[in-house]
Parts: structure tokens; C-alpha cells; sequence
């Protein structure tokens, strides 16, 4: 990995002083721009921008490089000014280093539906072990999980004992099936752009 050098920039400092010109992570990796607090007081900008997925000391010896790079020789206070690649969780919440680099690997290794399981459960409780074992899957409609749910629980089996001439007046619902599962507790569904993400709930899986 390259080294990353602190950014600074004078007044006046926009929004998109801070954003990489025209350069974007080939990986859509999550990155975050550490900015110095105590530059703000001045009408600064100074700081990072790091990939979040690595280890958390390496975060703390980028940012700590940064501040020692600030104009203020007392400066010690950082926050998360900027953010890439983590869809509209507020990574800037997050209440330490630890909770930045956690979501940001369960970005990597889940993507678009670890995203919907950490707004279900929550920054500082999402992590990708308990991802992995509350997914159930990704589907474009309830209806289509609630089909497939349905199958895998014996549904063409007792389909098949049905007499033909009877058969063709069945009908399975599909929706009313995964309302009922979401209304007893045993689901959640978080919805996006591209469909459904169903998970196990919490304290069931």
C-alpha cells in the first residue's frame, strides 16, 4: 500500500476540497477522511483519507502522522469528516475505531446486504460472524423468499399428493406466508435499490 500523506487545505474549505479528484478505489473499498478538530477553529481542513478495512493501529498511526503534520502543535482531536463506500450508514457515529473497521470489513465481505444488517441491528452491534449467521438471503421481492422458504419447508412434497383435478385450484400465499413469519417475530426484511435482504431475527438464529 502506498503511503498515505496528510491533506490540508486553506480557506475557504468546501466539500469538495476534500473529495479525491477524479480518483476512486478500483475495490469500492470504505475509506474515511480523518480530519484535525482543532484545525477547524481556523477555518481548515487538514487530514487523511485512509481505507477502513485495515487494522485498527494502522488507523491510529495514520491519523497520529496526520496530527503531528496539523499547523497546531497541540493538536489533538480528530473526527470523521468524510466517508466512501458505506452507503448510508452514519459511519460518523460510530463510537470508536474498533466500530469504523468492523463495518467497514463487513462492507468488504458482505456488501449491499451487510449494509441492510447493520441499519437493522445497529453500528456498534453488526459485525460480519453474526451477519453470516442471520442471513438468510437476498431476493427482488418477498414473495419470491417466501416461495422458495416455502419448498424447502416440504411445500411441493404436500403439493404432490394433491389429486390432479384439484391441483390446478391451489394456490400457495406467498406473501401472507412471509407476513406472518415477520409478525411472529421470526424474520426481518430491510429493502433497497436492488430487492429484499432477509435475516433470522436477532436471538433466534
Amino acid at each position: 500500500m502506498s503511503e498515505q500523506k496528510p491533506i490540508e487545505l486553506g480557506p475557504p474549505a468546501t466539500a469538495a476540497d476534500i473529495l479525491p479528484s477524479n480518483e476512486t478505489d478500483p475495490n469500492d473499498n470504505p475509506r474515511v477522511f480523518f480530519a484535525s478538530t482543532n484545525e477547524f477553529g481556523a477555518g481548515r481542513v487538514h487530514g487523511i483519507w485512509m481505507e477502513a478495512a485495515q487494522e485498527v493501529s494502522a488507523l491510529e498511526q495514520g491519523i497520529e502522522s496526520m496530527l503531528r503534520a496539523a499547523s497546531d502543535p497541540e493538536a489533538d482531536g480528530y473526527c470523521i469528516y468524510r466517508s466512501e463506500n458505506f452507503g448510508d450508514l452514519p459511519i460518523a457515529e460510530a463510537k470508536g475505531l474498533e466500530t469504523v473497521v468492523r463495518i467497514a470489513r463487513g462492507l468488504v465481505a458482505g456488501g449491499p446486504a451487510f449494509q441492510a444488517w447493520a441499519k437493522v441491528v445497529g453500528l456498534e452491534q453488526a459485525s460480519a460472524e453474526e451477519f453470516r449467521a442471520h442471513h438468510l438471503g437476498s431476493w427482488r421481492t418477498p414473495a419470491q423468499f417466501g416461495g422458495e422458504f416455502a419448498r424447502e419447508l416440504g411445500l411441493g412434497h404436500c403439493l404432490e399428493t394433491v389429486p390432479p383435478t384439484l391441483a390446478p385450484y391451489i394456490r400457495f400465499d406467498c406473501r401472507g406466508f412471509v407476513a406472518d413469519l415477520i409478525a411472529r417475530g421470526e424474520i426481518i426484511t430491510e429493502h433497497d435499490d436492488e430487492g429484499v435482504h432477509i435475516f433470522l431475527t436477532p436471538g433466534t438464529a
